[in-house]
């Protein structure tokens, strides 16, 4: 395998409805295959991990995975410390990664049933057969959807799957220091190209904004960093935590130890911080933190790992409590 870091995850906070009424939610609306739940995560060494409050934190996680066999949607719950959510007021335009874009090849039928669901925040806008819309899943958190695919067509193990991500944007406070952290450091490439225009940010409640657009390519998924300028993103409180409401992360991620090491090496000697787990020979984690407090998961995991840490599809029950609604 080629050595470079690929967008294999993206983790949300279940703040507001319950993990597993979330999942269902992913799945029933946009057509997310569940991947495994787990509820033995928790205590001093994932405190250290996330740099958490409580040194007895508890948390429950949930997996779902869509047509690329190589990613996967993550969500957290917190029991230990209770998650806080985001402020009333904020906005897309706010610190932090703020806005995930999903291709679905049900378009219409993807928000009727967002509609029935009282989840569209912005209905579709663009020509027919390139249309966008804004929804919100239960804890709040906003997705695009896309009518038009913007990846080139790529082989798929799981081609009857109707669903893929396609790209995170972060809102940063600096776009040079977060191209010097995420292409620079940790080697994304600098893509000639634009994910989205004014009329895109319109649809999110930031009409007139013209914020300086960076992307990046992290394998089938692209990072997009926006600087908002007039007026800039608020930042986050001084004491925000992984475990609080939105967006908590992403993972960057190989197949391949070395390169994983010479990556967490490489992220180290440049001056970030990072934390490292290993919970077995086949699977190591570092949580990384750039000098704007963004979090990056620095992630190896062989193949043969995938089924134990939900990179592999599980029939829908799967010994999941009953969702709500």
């Amino acid at each position: 395998m080629e050595d470079k870091l690929s967008l294999a995850q993206v983790a949300f906070v279940c703040d507001q409805v319950d993990i597993h009424s979330t999942s269902a939610w992913y799945q029933r609306v946009l057509g997310f295959l569940p991947a495994g739940w787990t509820d033995e995560f928790g205590g001093p060494e994932l405190a250290r991990l996330q740099r958490l409050s409580d040194p007895d934190c508890k948390m429950t996680l949930s997996w779902l995975v869509e047509r690329n066999e190589d990613f996967q949607l993550e969500l957290f719950e917190y029991e230990q410390p209770a998650s806080r959510p985001r402020p009333a007021a904020w906005t897309p335009r706010d610190i932090g990664y703020v806005l995930t874009t999903l291709f679905v090849e049900d378009f219409e039928g993807a928000l009727e049933r967002a509609r029935d669901e009282s989840a569209v925040r912005a209905e579709p806008t663009g020509p027919e057969g390139a249309r966008r819309a804004l929804i919100a899943d239960p804890n709040g958190i906003l997705l695009e959807l896309l009518e038009e695919d913007v990846a080139p067509p790529a082989a798929t193990a799981r081609p009857e799957v109707g669903v893929a991500i396609r790209s995170v944007r972060a809102s940063v406070p600096d776009l040079e220091k977060s191209l010097a952290f995420f292409r620079d450091t940790c080697g994304l490439e600098l893509v000639d190209r634009r994910l989205h225009e004014p009329e895109h940010e319109a649809l999110w409640g930031l009409a007139g904004a013209e914020p300086e657009i960076r992307v990046l390519a992290a394998g089938e998924i692209f990072l997009e960093l926006a600087q908002y300028r007039d007026p800039a993103g608020s930042p986050r409180p001084d004491d925000h935590q992984l475990s609080d409401g939105g967006v908590m992360n992403i993972a960057l991620a190989t197949d391949s130890m070395p390169f994983y090491e010479e990556m967490r090496d490489r992220i180290e000697a440049a001056g970030y911080e990072s934390r490292e787990f290993i919970p077995g020979e086949q699977v190591a984690v570092s949580y990384v933190a750039d000098d704007q407090g963004f979090s990056l998961e620095l992630l190896y995991m062989a193949k043969e790992a995938y089924a134990d840490f939900g990179f592999v599809p599980v029939p829908p029950a799967a010994g999941a409590p009953s969702p709500a609604g």
